[in-house]
């Protein structure tokens, strides 16, 4: 999976800088978390206190991949494993978190209009008429 090596990749770099940042820090994690984006990075599950140096390193760590709209549970362990093994012992972990993948509300009339738009840009004249109303579409929002 694309996504697994980059984060691998992103530990290994990661963990070259490990002995310039040695503060500690305190990762709180957020009860509920609902983000807009592919995956979800440590500073947006947790509030991280402690060693800004540190924190600027980790903060941007994926922690948890997001591809569709249900939710996960992360907990300590499941932090640690993302992050990698040589940060654990600067990192005090505390909490569990519900994450998931914020949706965008399609209504009917978008996806008509979607579709009269899409067709009139060939020139062709439509009528559209809805036989049976379909409700809303709901995807994930942001990313691809």
């Amino acid at each position: 999976m694309r996504h697994a090596s980059l984060l691998r990749l992103t530990v290994m770099a990661v963990a070259m800088f490990l002995p310039l940042v040695a503060g500690e820090v305190t990762v709180v994690l957020r009860p509920v978390v609902s983000i807009a984006s592919e995956r979800a990075t440590l500073g947006e599950v947790a509030e991280l206190i402690g060693d800004a140096a540190m924190i600027a390193v980790i903060r941007d760590l994926p922690v948890v991949e997001l591809p569709d709209l249900r939710e996960r549970k992360l907990e300590i362990n499941e932090i640690r494993q993302a992050i990698g093994h040589g940060i654990g012992p600067s990192l005090l972990v505390s909490g569990t978190t519900r994450v998931s993948r914020r949706g965008r509300t399609i209504t009917e009339v978008e996806i008509v209009q979607a579709a009269t738009a899409t067709v009139l840009a060939d020139g062709d004249e439509l009528v559209v008429s809805t036989l049976r109303s379909s409700g809303a579409l709901v995807i994930p929002d942001g990313g691809s």
